[in-house]
């Protein structure tokens, strides 16, 4: 048995590593882009790197563009260009939050399965399937593959979720219902957690806010200790309200149309189910869903016929917390599209909710008695005939799954040729001596699609980007010049 054991976690992992690993590559060779080179200049500005300076960058921010106040604080406090300004330091972040996410969002998975009873080695695979699935609905470019915003999305959704278990740990502790230090220090811990969960951007606080809110409805209904929810989710809303008040919000609409409350909300379902509609007939989400699903019946042993595992429950709460936490983003820019990084935290909602369904719909099932018998083979018979009649099998391409374009672009070495060509143009400006720098650029370059972005320095010497650039390195001005 332990032989058994010991090669299925080699499998495991050997599966992982051949999936991850290509993404990190990647990940290893992405370039600062823009807010970087912004948040340095914000702090030169201010009198160079220094606790009051990150705290006046945080309070100008606030009060002038946007109210994600840890969000700020933390990727101009552990900002590679300011606190290293090397290779070393960016390539060094890079990887750890790449490790950090890998950890993070697999804990996430593996918590929320652990609502249905599975055996332990079929809980971990379907835990590295659905973080695999969840890196490759797209290339998450500005959720993981852009400093920036890993400070601004991820780091907040992993944070704020990893708060949530703590005090669902200590509101199912059968053990003790004394609030021991312990259990302080716990709750508190988890507090802060939120408190910066509800710093970062809109979009992730509203996903924090609405599973925040299930935990302390779940423990209400279920008459558990429900103080410490209810004390953890006035953390959360009370910071939100807080983020979304900050009076940079009014300035930065500004730059966009104002629409009404019944527009954005149309927009956001126009958004929403766009990208659930690209998923399916441009990505092989609906055939892993379709084989997940059938595997479920072999891999859910023990049924839980509790009322809030019922599949109707459980999609309303995903519907609502992908549609809700979208809604922010649709209204404030007054547009049915995102920018990459909303969709990349959309489909990990997305994925997360979907597997949830899934597994309610067979744990539903199997209350029932129903197991692969001829009710059931009839249900997934219907399932199967509806997902290969709707996806479109000619818009999916497999060049297309991240993962492979990662390991490809690797591979040829397109990637670390394109990389570091901006690397290249990156140190020029920091060691040229000259005052009103000119860089010329081969076009190619400017014009060339790689799954990693180039140094966003433009060709307008007036852009915001370039002035950033020019004050951090001691330019008076900073431009490209295309060379064909």
């Amino acid at each position: 048995m332990r032989k058994k054991e010991f090669w299925i976690k080699s499998l495991i992992i050997i599966v992982a590593l051949v999936c991850i690993l290509p993404y990190m590559g990647v990940i290893y060779h992405t370039l600062p882009r823009n807010d970087e080179f912004a948040c340095a200049y914000g702090i030169a500005v201010r009198g160079g790197y220094s606790l009051s300076a990150l705290i006046d960058h945080v309070i100008d921010n606030y009060m002038e563009w946007e109210g994600n106040y840890s969000g700020v604080f933390i990727y101009s406090a552990l900002n590679p260009i300011i606190i290293g300004n090397s290779d070393f330091t960016v390539h060094f972040m890079n990887i750890i939050c790449f490790i950090g996410f890998i950890l993070g969002w697999s804990y996430i998975i593996y918590r929320c399965l652990s609502f249905f009873q599975m055996h332990e080695n079929g809980k971990r695979i379907l835990t590295l399937t659905v973080l695999i699935i969840s890196m490759n609905c797209r290339f998450m470019r500005e959720t993981l593959g852009w400093y920036t915003g890993y400070m601004y999305y991820t780091l907040q959704l992993l944070l704020g979720t990893l708060g949530l278990f703590m005090v669902f740990d200590l509101t199912t502790n059968t053990e003790t219902e004394k609030k021991n230090k312990k259990e302080i220090a716990v709750l508190l811990i988890a507090c802060v957690f939120e408190v910066i969960g509800a710093g970062g951007t809109l979009h992730v606080s509203a996903i924090l806010c609405w599973v925040v809110l299930l935990l302390l409805v779940w423990t209400i209904c279920r008459k558990k200790n429900w103080i410490k929810s209810a004390i953890l989710f006035c953390s959360i809303f009370i910071f939100t309200i807080v983020n979304v008040a900050a009076p940079g919000h009014r300035v930065r609409k500004g730059d966009y149309e104002s629409v009404s409350l019944v527009h954005g909300v149309i927009y956001t379902v126009t958004c929403v189910y766009n990208e659930i509609k690209r998923l399916c007939t441009e990505t092989f989400l609906p055939y892993v869903f379709l084989i997940i699903f059938i595997l479920l019946f072999f891999t859910i042993k023990q049924v839980k016929n509790n009322k809030e595992l019922h599949p109707l429950i459980v999609a309303f709460c995903g519907i609502s917390c992908i549609v809700g936490s979208s809604f922010p983003v649709c209204y404030g820019y007054g547009e049915s599209t995102m920018a990459s990084r909303g969709y990349e935290m959309m489909d990990l909602m997305i994925v997360i909710w979907s597997i949830l369904f899934l597994c309610s719909i067979v744990n539903y099932l199997l209350s029932k008695d129903i197991v692969l018998s001829r009710e059931s083979i009839i249900v997934i018979t219907v399932i199967s005939l509806l997902v290969f009649s709707t996806v479109a099998i000619d818009n999916v391409e497999i060049s297309d799954i991240p993962v492979l374009k990662c390991a490809a672009g690797l591979a040829d070495g397109s990637i670390k040729d394109y990389s570091d060509y901006w690397r290249n143009v990156l140190h020029e400006v920091e060691n040229s001596p000259e005052k009103n720098l000119v860089i010329r650029v081969d076009g190619e370059y400017l014009d060339k699609e790689c799954i990693i972005d180039r140094v966003m320095i433009q060709e307008d010497e007036t852009s915001w980007v370039n002035t950033s650039m020019a004050t951090f390195y001691g330019h008076d001005s900073v431009k490209i010049e295309r060379i064909d």
